[in-house]
């Protein structure tokens, strides 16, 4: 049986069509001192010492364009980029810790029996905005700007997507492709502002099929719904959207390798031994 475990993604923003130059290269002082600069505000030092105290934290320079972190009870590690804005790319990857040590479950180990391979990006980009709406009212009760709850390079997004959308063929494009790029326009805050959000949504909605804007809708709804609601297993929301989006048969997402107990099926339960048959005949 085929089990594909995906690591905790580490890019805060999906970035559709582009990928940003590093201009600097990140060392262990250089991250340190963006660490301590940021500690120098309340709210972040609070959390800090709150995640800390619950999942040691390690400070890791890197070299990618944006920060992220990885969290488990054995440790929590923060990558440090480049940025403008140390104070809140810090608060919130220390929200993201919080939220996964307050129960959040990541679905990103897969099984399957299916040739669709675009399930397994959905549920990838899907856990971290699933977080992002739950996260987001925190950042701003704490005083952060709304336009700052993403990377530097996050004024782009909007520009990436237009030009993606405008070479896009609609006869091609799935709903869930497009819903991949929709999750930008859906997304709580950003450096795009609402007034070009609602541009951007008005040209998914004069470019996408109506039948498939339907679809992107009825996703929608349910990842926006997602972050009004107190539940911390966001499987049966990822289950809803993918049958929006689909139908995707074949696919089991879960928390761990205990399969099946510990996640989802999309579409009809299937066993191991149809799993152990799908992986021989594709290898």
């Amino acid at each position: 049986m085929e089990i594909r475990p995906a690591a905790d993604l580490l890019c805060d923003v999906l970035k559709l069509s582009a990928i940003y130059p590093i201009s600097l290269v990140m060392d262990q002082k250089t991250a340190d001192a963006s660490i301590h600069s940021a500690m120098k505000i309340p709210a972040v030092s609070a959390l800090y010492l709150a995640v800390d105290g619950r999942s040691p934290i390690t400070i890791r320079p890197t070299n990618a364009a944006t920060w992220g972190s990885t969290t488990t009870t054995s440790g929590t590690v923060i990558d440090v980029a480049k940025t403008n804005h140390p104070t809140e790319s810090l608060f919130h990857e220390l929200l993201h810790a919080d939220l996964k040590l307050n129960g959040y479950l990541q679905h990103l180990t897969f099984v399957r029996i299916s040739q669709e391979t675009i399930v397994q990006s959905l549920a990838g980009a899907l856990d971290n905005e699933l977080q992002h709406h739950r996260m987001f009212k925190e950042f701003v009760d704490a005083g952060f700007s709304p336009e700052l709850f993403y990377n530097d390079e996050d004024d782009q997004t909007y520009i990436d997507i237009r030009k993606e959308l405008k070479r896009t063929n609609p006869k091609k494009c799935s709903a869930a492709s497009y819903f991949l790029q929709y999750l930008s326009v859906i997304a709580p805050g950003g450096a795009g502002g609402e007034e070009k959000r609602k541009q951007l949504e008005n040209l998914f909605r004069a470019k996408v099929p109506k039948d498939k804007m339907k679809q992107l809708d009825e996703a929608a709804i349910e990842l926006i719904n997602w972050g009004t609601l107190t539940a911390i297993d966001p499987g049966p929301t990822i289950v809803k959207i993918l049958e929006s989006l689909g139908p995707f048969d074949g696919w089991w997402i879960g928390t761990s390798q205990n399969f099946p107990d510990d996640g989802y099926f999309t579409g009809s339960s299937f066993t191991p031994v149809d799993a152990n048959r799908y992986a021989r005949a594709n290898p």
